[in-house]
């Protein structure tokens, strides 16, 4: 048997301060999820992540990401972000959001954590490590922070 967790994500990233934008729409809001696991056992915990991105029931489907392991000491925690999300989708480790996806562009989907069976050290008994996990969802304007000038058609 193995435990597994799902945790929705939403990542879009705005238009960042002092940048000039030539377009009908500013994407003004950002969007972002952190996952937060948390190891409350007394023995370490490997663990399997991945990333699945939702899109449309219309849209082509887009393979879901590469398991990569993970071990988390007792009481340690791991956070997971929207760059996490991009390296996990792309299979590149140096992968960052922005720079897979741009500015504007909304990806959502799930992270999926596994955790198999953990053999005690030193015995062949196995037993299961459960994990924390919780999500942060934060959405974000940065209307206030940005300089908007409004250029109207000159009449002579």
């Amino acid at each position: 048997m193995i435990l597994s967790y799902a945790a929705k994500f939403v990542c879009l990233e705005s238009l960042q301060p002092g940048t000039l934008l030539y377009s009908a729409v500013a994407p003004i809001v950002k969007e972002t999820t952190g996952v937060l696991i948390h190891n409350p056992n007394d023995f370490p915990v490997t663990f399997f992540k991945k990333a699945v991105r939702a899109l449309l029931e219309d849209q082509n489907p887009i393979a879901p990401g590469n398991w990569k392991k993970l071990q988390l000491n007792p009481d340690y925690a791991v956070r997971i972000d929207c760059d996490d999300y991009a390296k996990l989708l792309t299979g590149n480790p140096a992968a960052t959001f922005i720079g897979t996806y741009g500015i504007g562009v909304e990806v959502e989907g799930y992270v999926v954590i596994g955790i198999r069976p953990q053999t005690l050290a030193g015995t062949n008994q196995e037993r299961y490590g459960t994990l924390d996990v919780t999500a942060e969802y934060t959405r974000s304007s940065e209307v206030l922070k940005k300089d908007i000038n409004f250029q109207p058609w000159w009449t002579w």
